[in-house]
């Protein structure tokens, strides 16, 4: 789900965390662009292929589309829409005549869409949590219209699961490295991916810790035990001038832990780190990502996944293809 009503408005799952949320007006929270599945009939001439490459999302309490009008011209299209009031119905049957208006967004089989929509929008009534209402909360019956949309995404699975109707953002297509920094929101995003892949990573999506000898033991440690714990292997790398690719493989016994990968690339650069050259995360950490996925593992191109803030938020970037990143990389150097 990936909207949140007016004030005082319980937070909806992103991936099973529920955040208190105070907002004045919906919030669309960013979600993984990605469409495997077949999208509806609905979307009309527009061909498979521009399909394959657009998100879809599905649209309730609609009104007149806002959302459409601002997402459209992206390229991004709309499944269904979900309004009940007259003037916006009849105005959304003549702007989008492919798209069907299913009605009662409470009536809506979300198991009928599992999977073929990426992204679940729309604003519910502010009336029961507004200053301008009674403020009876879920007292009122259109407070609970945010439940009800959280409803609709969260639909029974044949097998006695709930999955969600929109695309998971935690699913990681591979191949794809999660950088692991060894803190608590980090934790929470690898804890997040092992769900979203029923606890067993794919063979192409690689959990590393970037050790730089300066970490706290109590980090290595939690590294360590979520690695054994959840049964995910999580490669450590550390930065080593006399190991090929500048990179040297290690564990938690043998990690560094008195700073000897910080005092090395001080030692290669010739000085210290300054807010221009930053020789820790450049050196330390995003090239050591990339020798291990294009020098040692021998991928042109992957997602790399990291933890930001807040706790729930998960940050996807595509790294660059192979030549992309050596000229990146020999211009740094």
């Amino acid at each position: 789900m990936v909207t949140i009503p007016g004030y005082h408005a319980p937070g909806y799952h992103l991936a099973g965390y529920q955040p208190a949320v105070t907002t004045h007006s919906p919030v669309t929270i960013p979600m993984q662009i990605a469409l495997t599945e077949p999208v509806s009939p609905a979307i009309g001439a527009m061909s498979c292929a521009l399909a394959a490459k657009a998100l879809v999302y599905g649209s309730v309490c609609s009104g007149i589309e806002a959302a459409t009008a601002a997402w459209e011209p992206l390229g991004w299209r709309a499944a269904i829409f979900a309004e009940i009031e007259p003037f916006p119905s009849a105005m959304l049957a003549h702007r989008y005549p492919a798209i069907p208006n299913l009605g009662d967004m409470t009536a809506i089989d979300g198991s009928a869409w599992r999977g073929k929509i990426d992204v679940l929008v729309g604003g519910t009534p502010c009336q029961a949590f507004s200053v301008a209402g009674l403020r009876k909360s879920l007292d009122d019956a259109r407070g609970n219209l945010g439940r009800a949309g959280d409803a609709l995404d969260r639909v029974p699975h044949p097998g006695g699961r709930t999955t969600a109707m929109t695309r998971n953002p935690y699913r990681l297509d591979g191949p794809a490295l999660v950088s692991f920094s060894g803190g608590r929101t980090s934790g929470y995003m690898l804890r997040q991916i092992l769900d979203a892949h029923d606890g067993q990573l794919p063979a192409d999506v690689h959990v590393v810790f970037f050790n730089t000898g300066r970490e706290f033991e109590q980090t290595l440690r939690f590294v360590h035990e979520c690695s054994v714990r959840w049964s995910v292997p999580i490669t450590w790398l550390e930065f080593d001038p006399a190991e090929p690719f500048d990179t040297s493989v290690v564990g938690y016994n043998s990690a560094a832990r008195d700073g000897e990968p910080f005092e090395k690339i001080i030692k290669v650069r010739g000085f210290l780190p300054n807010p221009t050259m930053r020789l820790c995360t450049h050196y330390l950490k995003i090239k050591r990502g990339i020798a291990f996925m294009r020098d040692m593992r021998g991928y042109a191109e992957w997602t790399r996944a990291s933890r930001t803030k807040p706790a729930w938020a998960v940050r996807l970037t595509r790294q660059p293809t192979m030549r992309r990143a050596k000229a990146s990389m020999m211009k740094a150097t």
